[in-house]
């Protein structure tokens, strides 16, 4: 499975260069605002920063969903499924390269944010000012556990939303193969199952909160409920691509 990860990450190289230059562009931007102490530039870098952030972190969970789509429809990438692995570990692969996509990039760009926010306050204002800003964000009684429970359900329910895009391709491509309308079908399933997930959830959700459960204990449920969910799609998926796909 490592060399089928060398591989995915070898094909999503050149976004991550792109981004890169990108978010380069946008720190030289900052630097120039700090080092003409001008406000409204630094603003203007920030506001740039957090469409990078946010646009990249979308991008890099769209970017599996695509690479996906190609390696079923187009024929070089097609020979992705001659090789001796299974299903299981490709799509295995793909899932484990996003998920180290995601946290790595989420990662790094906390600590840009962050390093921008030090240089702020030390040329605006003080050190100070920064350590009480980041302790008003959060709130400084927050627990670890509850640090760890969000980043966790967040990164669960990122890797869920991929794996139920993957199994609404792999539909396209095998029971749907045949229907003219076979990219309408799959986006319509991929909707479904999302809105039967979360009313599922919603509905423990309902019933834990009636039992007077802690909103963490609730999450940490969620997350094991929406992880089930993410294996099941995982399973199903590699199934129909190790039995339906003809290759």
């Amino acid at each position: 499975m490592t060399k089928l990860m060398k591989y995915e990450f070898r094909k999503q190289v050149f976004s991550k260069v792109i981004i890169g230059v990108i978010l380069l562009l946008v720190e030289v931007l900052f630097g120039y605002g700090i080092i003409i102490k001008k406000e409204t530039t630094v603003v203007l870098s920030a506001s740039f920063l957090s469409m990078v952030v946010f646009g990249a972190m979308f991008y890099f969970a769209f970017e599996s969903i695509d690479t996906l789509s190609k390696d079923l429809k187009t024929k070089n990438s097609y020979m992705l499924f001659l090789t001796p692995h299974t299903s299981y570990e490709i799509i295995g692969a793909k899932v484990l390269t996003t998920a180290i996509t995601l946290l790595v990039g989420g990662l790094a760009f906390l600590g840009i944010c962050t390093l921008d926010a030090f240089v702020f306050f030390e040329r605006f204002g003080t050190v100070k000012d920064f350590v009480n800003a980041v302790m008003q964000i959060f709130h400084i009684n927050i627990e670890l556990s509850q640090v760890v429970v969000v980043v966790l359900a967040t990164i669960i329910s990122w890797l869920n939303f991929i794996i139920v895009a993957f199994l609404s391709i792999s539909l396209s491509t095998t029971f749907l193969a045949n229907k003219k309308a076979k990219g309408f079908l799959s986006f319509g399933i991929f909707v479904v199952i999302n809105l039967v997930m979360l009313k599922i959830i919603d509905l423990i959700g309902t019933a834990l909160d009636n039992t007077g459960m802690s909103i963490t204990n609730m999450m940490w449920v969620g997350i094991a409920v929406e992880l089930v969910f993410t294996v099941v799609f995982y399973y199903v998926t590699a199934w129909l691509l190790d039995k339906k796909v003809s290759v």
